[in-house]
């Protein structure tokens, strides 16, 4: 069990307390466990023991090289659902909310700047709660305000694995309010300081608070108005200005149909499919409420923003239906009245037109449901979200349902 033994060392160098063997142990054990998601159950107390110790560094005054080790080890054994105890008391989460820049120090407002989180594709069972330990630890200095982008995205992914495995983690990390310091990052969505990973763990965070949490949903929408917050998200990851009142663009492009579009890359298409999980977490419920005007605008704004969605491609034939999907189930969530933002713009060289409208999105979405009847598969899931937005769009306009009826 040559693994056992080097977790041993591992844990004897770490005892030590001395940074730089410390240091070397961890770098070492790291690129070992780096792409390893199973784990054997005889090493799991020394896995504990491991991530106690790890912790223990993160409460000191070190090298940010030794940082970031500890916090590559601490995603690593984040992943392992049974070995979660120590990273989920109140003072870990803390400790690692402070590395991602996303503690909120006060009642009043986030600490550090945060963005988008994923717990690394890695899906799982949710574990059982694991009892809160209440660790007496000194608290970590923050992070500076240009903090090392890698310590900020090592910190995302590792709470991501442990809202993706552990319940009490999702209660702590509600608890911590986390959602706040995320918010505050994504307000900087202009901001050319964040790179991809920040940006994309910050929304794979989001993701699961608002997966997970009804109550961090309901917080997101009321107190942080994470609907235009979302939407000014999804349309700075797009790259799109507004020649006219809810008629979009890609910058750079006005005036360049749709179907000349480069297609949108592999990164911004990504973080958009996050931001579009999002605001389906959050809209739930809302097509079946009455909106007030403030609200019904914000509504519009987001769904002249999914008519852009649905009208781009992406690369990749895969990622292309994906981002579709992801795009239409959220169009069957905004309120019924806000939908004609799908026939809002002029109609244009190229367009598709019907009684003087614009049929260019309709026509898209009628596109989508053939090619899901087409692939003949899960017909009932891929078919409703399309389906039920066409029969809605119908029933509240004339031109829309003229037009299906002539298809």
């Amino acid at each position: 069990m040559a693994m056992k033994m080097d977790l041993h060392s591992i844990i004897d160098q770490m005892e030590t307390g001395e940074q730089d063997s410390a240091l070397t142990a961890l770098q070492s054990y790291n690129q070992e466990m780096n792409h390893c998601f199973t784990f054997n159950k005889e090493d799991e107390q020394d896995r504990k023991v491991l991530g106690e110790l790890v912790l223990g560094f993160l409460h000191r005054d070190l090298q940010p090289s030794c940082h970031l080790a500890c916090l590559e080890t601490v995603r690593i054994l984040s992943r392992d659902p049974l070995c979660l105890d120590p990273f989920t008391s109140r003072s870990a989460m803390s400790t690692l909310a402070r590395f991602a820049g996303i503690a909120v120090s006060s009642p009043g407002g986030a600490h550090n700047q945060g963005e988008e989180g994923q717990a690394e594709g890695e899906e799982g069972e949710r574990g059982e709660a694991a009892e809160e330990c209440n660790e007496e630890g000194k608290e970590a200095s923050p992070p500076s305000e240009n903090a090392d982008q890698e310590v900020i995205t090592e910190a995302l992914k590792s709470i991501c694995n442990l809202l993706l495995h552990n319940q009490t983690g999702q209660v702590v990390a509600a608890d911590l309010q986390l959602i706040k310091g995320v918010a505050e990052r994504l307000k900087q969505c202009h901001d050319p300081i964040w790179n991809h990973e920040v940006r994309f763990f910050d929304l794979r965070l989001t993701f699961l608070l608002t997966a997970l949490r009804v109550d961090v949903r309901a917080q997101l929408v009321q107190e942080l108005h994470g609907i235009s917050l979302l939407g000014n998200q999804l349309e700075a990851t797009l790259g799109l200005c507004w020649p006219d009142t809810l008629e979009t663009a890609r910058a750079g492009f006005e005036g360049v149909p749709p179907e000349e579009l480069p297609p949108l890359s592999r990164q911004p298409t990504e973080r958009a499919m996050e931001i579009l999980k999002i605001l389906f977490n959050i809209t739930f419920d809302t097509n079946r409420r009455k909106v007030d005007e403030g609200d019904a605008a914000e509504y519009r704004h987001v769904g002249a923003i999914l008519r852009h969605c649905l009208l781009s491609q992406a690369e990749g034939e895969e990622r292309n239906e994906e981002f579709h999907s992801h795009t239409v189930n959220l169009l069957g969530n905004l309120p019924l009245p806000c939908l004609d933002v799908l026939l809002v713009p002029k109609v244009q060289q190229g367009s598709i037109e019907y009684m003087g409208v614009n049929m260019d999105a309709v026509n898209m979405l009628l596109e989508f449901m053939e090619s899901r009847l087409d692939q003949g598969l899960k017909l009932k899931e891929t078919l409703l979200p399309s389906l039920n937005l066409l029969t809605e769009s119908a029933r509240i306009h004339r031109e829309t349902r003229k037009f299906l009826r002539s298809k």
